[in-house]
């Protein structure tokens, strides 16, 4: 069987990683020939997603697509089902979620806790939600954002209006939320095989500073019932928009101890990271297995902790990874993007510490991050 991975990122490169033990063949549609899973896959398509010969030739390789990116359009996998593949997920699940209004609604629909919302169409519907609920609000973007990127916080009236057109509107779709007071942020991973076997990843923690994640902290440091319950929504989430392969579920954890759904992806997520080193099967590896429809694996953790943490670029910068060099260290785990160049905030690599105590694993895991990070800089500023 051939898996035709859809983008060509480090969540391809991790996915191509994964795929070796299991004699996997795989094919990554990369849109340039230096993306991270472009420069070590064996079998690349590279060319603009919206060329339809560039999707000719994919699906003629190809036998399933999964995703390792959500931006795409539903309408691009529409057409590869058309040409014969075998879609995990399924464009109508891609279509579901690539419109963050439309995924709310969706979940909503099924009884399933999300923050209230509306849609922004005119002002109007700004000031009458702020009314309702109060101020601040969360004013996000309905397609294409992520870490961080189009969403906006509204203080107060007077600067609804331009709050709103810095995110481009009413040219760009947004939507409204009411502002969450809330304890943690968490996540988990929902795999659904083609076969309908089924499994959960622990509950973790994220945080998320400026709404980049830095660190994950596994398993999530709350009481049992609140992450059973966490597990619980996810798994009916899964079942909303009828997920198939990976679903990665974003949760807050309010400050009156309920569970309330924040985002969905529909591909493998950087809160699940650690699960490389830290669970029986990643996250990677049983995203195939489910697209296979091979047995899928065990994601439990095998360390009473795990923590991840994010290397962030600090500056725009060309990279070569010499610079890695410095984070090199007992008993952490480099995973080093090769991406040629870095850009501010933007993740460059991730560095994973398991062990017995949470507290020293993430010490371990951070004082290896800092120390790339510290090398990253002195080389901007020479």
């Amino acid at each position: 069987m051939r898996i035709g991975i859809f983008g060509g990122g480090q969540l391809a490169r991790m996915l191509v990683q994964a795929s070796i033990p299991l004699g996997l063949e795989t094919v990554v549609l990369a849109q340039r020939a230096d993306e991270p899973a472009a420069l070590i896959a064996r079998n690349v398509v590279v060319g603009a997603w919206e060329d339809r010969a560039i999707l000719d030739e994919f699906a003629s390789r190809v036998d399933v697509v999964i995703l390792e990116n959500e931006f795409i359009g539903a309408e691009k996998l529409t057409y590869l089902a058309q040409r014969g593949c075998k879609l995990v997920p399924s464009d109508q699940t891609l279509a579901t979620i690539e419109d963050k209004a439309v995924q709310k609604q969706t979940l909503a629909d099924a009884g399933l806790p999300v923050p209230p919302f509306t849609l922004v169409n005119t002002f109007d519907d700004v000031y009458e939600f702020g009314m309702k609920h109060g101020y601040p609000l969360m004013l996000k973007t309905r397609r294409n954002g992520y870490d961080g990127k189009g969403t906006a916080k509204i203080t107060d009236i007077a600067t609804a209006e331009a709050v709103c057109r810095s995110l481009g509107f009413p040219d760009n779709p947004l939507y409204l939320e009411a502002w969450v007071p809330f304890q943690a942020e968490l996540a988990t991973l929902v795999i659904r095989s083609t076969t309908g076997e089924q499994c959960v990843y622990p509950v973790v923690q994220t945080i998320q500073p400026n709404g980049v994640c830095r660190i994950v902290r596994a398993p999530a440091p709350f009481a049992g019932a609140a992450l059973q319950e966490a597990k619980t929504v996810a798994l009916a989430a899964a079942d909303a928009v009828k997920a198939t392969g990976i679903l990665a579920i974003e949760m807050f954890l309010t400050n009156d101890n309920r569970i309330l759904v924040n985002e969905l992806a529909p591909r493998p997520h950087n809160t699940g990271h650690y699960s490389i080193e830290g669970c029986y099967t990643s996250q990677f590896e049983n995203y195939l297995r489910a697209a296979a429809g091979l047995p899928l694996g065990d994601p439990t953790l095998r360390h009473p902790a795990a923590v991840m943490v994010n290397v962030l670029a600090p500056s725009q910068r060309v990279l070569d990874s010499s610079l890695i060099h410095a984070a090199l260290r007992p008993k952490v785990h480099v995973h080093w993007y090769d991406k040629r160049e870095a850009r501010v905030g933007r993740k460059i690599g991730h560095i994973t510490a398991v062990g017995h105590d949470a507290t020293e694993v993430e010490q371990r895991a951070q004082s290896a991050v800092y120390a790339l990070e510290r090398v990253l800089g002195k080389k901007i500023r020479d």
